[in-house]
Parts: structure tokens; sequence; C-alpha cells
């Protein structure tokens, strides 16, 4: 089907959009503004050409009650601040969007948030705002244009994840107090441009099982991390 636009906004009666909706691989633009009835969306990962998804802050019921959204591999390329609004929010991937550079600072409203996966996208940096993520328990970031260890996730006291694989634009050191992360089980470094030495506080995570830092020449090991990656049974 040629679609590319779709406009229900003002279907106040629309309760379900049926599955069959993901196979408009020409669609690129969404609109479900005031469809009050509506209470989840279909999966539009399959959606490649998706570039505009429009949501109503105000007047969507549905979006406290969202728990899961995937927009993999869509051409979007921002998220509007209404995804703020999402507060019952568990799971947010939006790995292989390469079209996507930023995330607005409301994405720190997202209280329930457990899993954001960003991978393969054009993301630099993350906003101070997700110091506020306080129940996120996966952060994975493979092959973005991060550029610095995001410090304001040191916050996430019960992160067990993060994954900075081949960001090839991930230089600088490793925060000194990254032991603050006392849930942290898989730190994922390999094929960065990290430098320095692993801070002494690292010693402290004890639920640590699984470090990765293969191909981080500029990273200084002592004998413990001699093998470059590390995985404690």
């Amino acid at each position: 089907m040629e679609l590319e636009r779709l406009i229900l906004e003002d279907c106040s009666d629309l309760a379900v959009i049926h599955p069959s909706f993901s196979n408009l691989k020409k669609l690129v633009s969404l609109n479900v503004k005031q469809c009050s009835d509506l209470r989840e969306l279909p999966d539009l990962g399959p959606m490649r050409g998706l570039k505009e998804l429009l949501i109503d802050q105000t007047s969507l019921p549905y979006l406290k009650s969202l728990k899961y959204l995937a927009l993999d591999g869509t051409g979007i390329v921002t998220l509007g601040e209404s995804i703020g609004s999402l507060e019952k929010l568990k799971t947010l991937s939006l790995k292989d969007c390469r079209g996507l550079s930023n995330l607005p600072d409301d994405i720190g409203k997202l209280r329930s948030l457990q899993f954001l996966d960003l991978s393969n996208t054009l993301i630099r940096e993350l906003p101070p705002s997700v110091k506020n993520l306080k129940d996120m328990k996966v952060l994975r970031m493979r092959d973005t244009s991060i550029r610095e260890f995001p410090e304001d996730i040191l916050n996430l006291e019960k992160l067990e994840e993060i994954d900075f694989t081949s960001c090839r634009s991930l230089a600088g050191k490793i925060p000194d107090d990254i032991g603050r992360l006392s849930s942290l089980a898989i730190l994922k470094l390999s094929d960065t441009r990290i430098s320095g030495q692993l801070p002494p506080s690292i010693s402290r995570l004890s639920r640590l099982r699984e470090i990765r830092i293969s191909r981080c020449d500029n990273l200084q090991k002592d004998d413990w991390f001699r093998t470059e990656e590390i995985q404690k049974k």
C-alpha cells in the first residue's frame, strides 16, 4: 500500500488499531491526537519510513497506561515533549533509528522506565534529566555518537547493565565514583576511546559479573584486567 500520511485526529471512538497497520511500509506520518479511547499503539518497528508520530500530551488518556513503545528502525528524527506523558512506560526502544540525534529533556519524566535502547542512533549525549529515571535497569547505546561517559546516570541505583560497545566517539575517563552504581552487573565498553584507568571504586560493585573492555587501546589496565574481557561466574 502506498499510503504515506494517516490522520486519525479526533477519532474519539477509536480504541484499537489493527495489527495489520504495521504493513504500511511507506507511512511517513501518523497522527493520533485526541483519540481519547485509544489504549495502545501497534508495533511500529516494521514501518521503516515513519518520521513523524503526533501524540497529543493533554488529550490521550492511554498515555498514562502505555508500558511498551518500540520504534526500532523507523525514520523518526525527533521525539516530542509529549513523551514525558508516558507515566507508566517501562520499555522504550529506539534502536536503529539512524536519523535520531537527540532526546527531549522530558525523557526524565518517565519515572517507571526500566529499559532504554538507543543503539545505532546519532545520539551524542543524554539530557541531564536522565538522573530522574530511578527505576532504570538497562541502558543500551551501542554504536552511537556519545562522546563521554554520562555522569548523570550515576544516580541510577537500580541500573544493572550499561552497554556503550562500539561507541567510537566515546572518550575521556570512567567516572571515579562509578562505585555508586550498586546494582551494576554488566559494563560493556569495548571498541571505544575510553582512557585513563579503571577507577578503584569499581571494586565496590559487588554485583558486577561482566566487564568488556576489549580494543580499548587508550585504557590502562592493571594485571587483573589484562585479559581485557572479564566474566565473573
